[in-house]
């Protein structure tokens, strides 16, 4: 008697390559949650090797078909859902924006900004050649000197083909300047309780037009964001040796529980999951990356 083994399903592993400061990677086999809004400090570069997904960013549905690879910039709001049955089987690259900028002024042999992609989605197959060969050789043990070049060589030929300079988008200078004003708050305070009536006061605005300034500019309403600041910080956290019940006290969760809950929603797989470095990081089951 023949027995078929299932396709690995809802399989997630996180993992960092201690070499790189500030790189992080997952991979997704299989993944048929819905990501809600959320936001990275980091560029997220994705690769959806099979299955289909869309993107949400910046008020737009992204289709992401097999063999896409999509960009998302650092503070950017945005989130994701498969639009096929099986899921989507991926690989994620978030690259702190230093590491970024640094390859743009490789590549212009200038001092330059931080690099600034129009395109979302991109259907380049030597860009996506590149990022897959970067991507498995930070999976598995590799010369570090083929780790290096490898990494050199996704970002630059990323900046070079696709970076331009930034330009004015979404609401106007002086909104985005109050929002972006709010934002800084949020995150630096991001453990406290706020109100909305403090914000405003902050911005110099009723609480209604603030609350339309922030969310047209970011996506998202300034509670919303807050909730998202307060993960970013927990992956911190996690990663400095604190335990899940320690970084939901310091980020204001009101319980382990919530934090748990909100942590899992955005990141794929638990607090503890996510610090776990001793085995392979997936969430939930016993299938291996």
């Amino acid at each position: 008697m023949i027995v078929r083994v299932p396709p690995q399903r809802e399989a997630i592993r996180v993992w960092r390559a201690p070499e790189f400061e500030g790189v992080e990677l997952h991979r997704g086999i299989g993944v048929t949650r819905v990501v809600p809004p959320h936001w990275h400090d980091e560029y997220q570069l994705c690769l959806v090797e099979e299955g289909a997904g869309e993107l949400l960013y910046r008020s737009v549905r992204h289709p992401n078909p097999p063999s896409s690879l999509f960009v998302v910039h650092p503070g950017e709001v945005h989130s994701n859902r498969p639009t096929v049955a099986e899921g989507c089987t991926y690989r994620t690259l978030d690259v702190q924006p230093g590491l970024l900028r640094q390859a743009s002024c490789e590549v212009s042999g200038k001092e330059r900004g931080l690099p600034w992609f129009p395109t979302t989605v991109f259907l380049d197959g030597a860009l996506l050649r590149r990022f897959l060969r970067a991507h498995s050789l930070l999976e598995r043990p590799a010369a570090r000197l083929e780790r290096d070049a490898a990494l050199l060589s996704l970002l630059s030929l990323l900046v070079e083909r696709h970076a331009e300079t930034p330009g004015a988008a979404g609401a106007d200078r002086a909104d985005r300047g109050t929002a972006a004003r709010i934002r800084d708050y949020l995150e630096s305070h991001c453990a406290e309780e706020i109100r909305l009536a403090d914000l405003a006061r902050i911005a110099s605005l009723s609480p209604y037009h603030l609350s339309r300034v922030f969310r047209r500019a970011y996506g998202l309403a300034p509670h919303a964001y807050q909730i998202q600041a307060r993960i970013g910080r927990a992956r911190v956290l996690l990663r400095a040796g604190l335990s899940p019940a320690q970084v939901a006290v310091r980020t204001g969760f009101a319980d382990q529980s919530h934090f748990h809950r909100r942590f899992k929603s955005v990141v794929g797989v638990t607090p503890g999951a996510y610090v776990d470095r001793r085995k392979n990081v997936q969430d939930p089951g016993p299938a291996s990356a």
